[in-house]
C-alpha cells in the first residue's frame, strides 16, 4: 500500500513539474494543459481514495468487526 502511494505521489510530483513548465511558456496550449490538470486531478482523487481506506481499516480492528458480523448475520 505505501508504495501505490508513493508510485502515485510521484506521479502526481512529474505532473506538477510539466503542468509548470507549460505555464511558463508565453503560448500556453489549453488543450495539453486541460488534460494534464484533468489527469492530475485523477491521481489525487486515487491518492485520497487510498489513504481513506488505509485509515478506515486501521480504525477497526479485526476483533471489532468479526463480533460485527456475527451480531449482523
Amino acid at each position: 500500500m505505501k508504495n501505490n502511494i508513493k508510485n502515485i505521489s510521484k506521479v502526481i510530483y512529474l505532473l506538477d513539474n510539466h503542468i509548470l513548465r507549460i505555464l511558463s511558456k508565453n503560448e500556453i496550449d489549453d488543450r495539453t494543459l486541460n488534460t494534464l490538470t484533468s489527469i492530475r486531478i485523477e491521481y489525487v482523487q486515487e491518492i485520497n481514495s487510498i489513504i481513506s481506506s488505509r485509515n478506515t481499516r486501521e480504525m477497526f480492528d479485526k476483533e471489532y468487526w468479526k463480533s460485527y458480523r456475527k451480531s449482523k448475520w
